[in-house]
């Protein structure tokens, strides 16, 4: 740092520097005392944004049992994807057995967004079964989830999930 004494001349100083808790030198004594208090806003403005989204996590959300097809079943994720909820294959089972399968970690549902009343719309859903994907339409109901899957307008039931506890 460069000041200037009264006659205008420029001398170098050095800044302020004092001995730290393990004996180093500071170069800026004050900010070690901010530091501890920063770090406890810092948490507290943490803490305050993650427990209320923990709080209003929407209902859909967590692990459900798919319909049963040729005694097949798997279990789907429903999380938030972006702005967006989406669901993806936790497990897969056969005859009542869990199996492994290139299908874990799928998404089958997306682009779900959330109406009134536990209602869902705008998403998309695949169906295995032939490989197509649907508009989908959704219905909480305690820990039933109704599925619609919908073709130029027409809907059609695609079972309840059961949500796994």
């Amino acid at each position: 740092m460069i000041r200037s004494n009264q006659a205008g001349q420029a001398k170098n100083r050095p800044p302020r520097r004092e001995e730290g808790e393990n004996g180093n030198l500071q170069r800026f004594p004050l900010f070690s005392k901010v530091r501890p208090a920063m770090k406890k806003i810092s948490v507290i403005a943490a803490l305050a944004v993650v427990i209320p989204s923990l709080a209003m996590a929407d209902p859909i959300f967590g692990l459900w049992k798919t319909v049963t097809e040729n005694n097949e079943y798997a279990y789907i994720k429903m999380a938030p994807c972006g702005a967006d909820i989406c669901g993806t294959i936790a497990n897969t089972f056969a005859d009542g057995k869990e199996v492994k399968s290139d299908l874990l970690g799928k998404k089958v549902v997306w682009e779900l967004k959330p109406a009134d009343g536990g209602k869902y719309g705008g998403g998309r859903i695949w169906r295995r079964s032939n490989g197509k994907t649907y508009n989908l339409k959704m219905t909480l109901s305690g820990n039933s989830l109704s599925i619609q899957g919908c073709f130029l307008g027409v809907c059609q039931s695609g079972g309840t999930w059961k949500r796994v506890n």
